[in-house]
């Protein structure tokens, strides 16, 4: 069985295999909405949607595992989808003209899915932080429409890499590479935010400050302090 959603998180593979899911699935429902078809009905799906036969040919494999499909002899059933996948249906189905565009679709649907997780959590935090309900919830709606940027020290809301990592059960540096393939793709943006403490000639001091270890840096002569990234939801 698949994990269920909002309990637990799917994974990458996962994710990209639940993509393939929902074009096989559209596809073939074009074809006739009887449910039932044959495997050769895979082949045809391949040539249509581009994707290739011998990955399909793995996922319907995939499929029948997870009670998404039921193959028998040289034929096979969609079920009816699980009530779990319906949230996962809506992304695929709100945001299908971008995945069409996209040359990675189902590596843009997995981040879109991470983008929705990250902004969950998010959310979270904000009715954890902010102690008027009302304030709350216009926050987190302005954060889901894109008009609010969070991450700004003093916010209350805590984002790094490790954070988003942990949310995935991934490590910083895997966090770190999803949130840069994600700001290419203009599903979240991005910004490195830092404060300024002096000059060049301020270094030696401030590196020497409790607390700002590994987190000093030189640019143009000014010395900065690295703060947390702030990010803005686009998508």
């Amino acid at each position: 069985m698949l994990r269920s959603y909002g309990n637990k998180i799917y994974t990458h593979v996962e994710l990209k295999r639940l993509y393939r899911y929902f074009v096989v699935r559209k596809y073939l429902l074009s074809l006739n909405t009887s449910g039932l078809y044959c495997l050769s009905d895979i082949k045809q799906c391949a040539k249509t949607t581009g994707i290739s036969y011998t990955t399909l040919r793995d996922d319907l494999k995939w499929f029948n595992g997870h009670e998404l499909v039921t193959i028998v002899k040289k034929r096979f059933r969609i079920n009816t989808l699980p009530t779990r996948l319906n949230s996962i249906l809506r992304l695929f189905n709100n945001n299908e003209r971008l995945l069409q565009e996209s040359k990675t679709p189902a590596i843009t649907f997995s981040d879109l899915y991470k983008n929705s997780i990250i902004k969950k959590n998010v959310t979270t935090q904000v009715y954890k932080v902010c102690k008027d309900p009302k304030i709350a919830k216009k926050t987190s709606r302005q954060i889901r429409r894109a008009k609010t940027r969070i991450g700004l020290k003093g916010d209350g809301i805590y984002l790094s890499h490790k954070t988003i990592g942990n949310l995935f059960g991934r490590s910083r540096y895997t966090a770190c590479r999803y949130i840069k393939r994600m700001h290419d793709t203009n599903i979240i943006n991005k910004k490195r935010e830092s404060k300024r403490l002096g000059t060049i000639k301020d270094y030696p001091e401030i590196r020497t400050t409790e607390g700002l270890y590994g987190r000093v840096f030189i640019k143009r002569g000014i010395v900065y302090e690295r703060l947390q990234n702030s990010y803005l939801f686009i998508n």
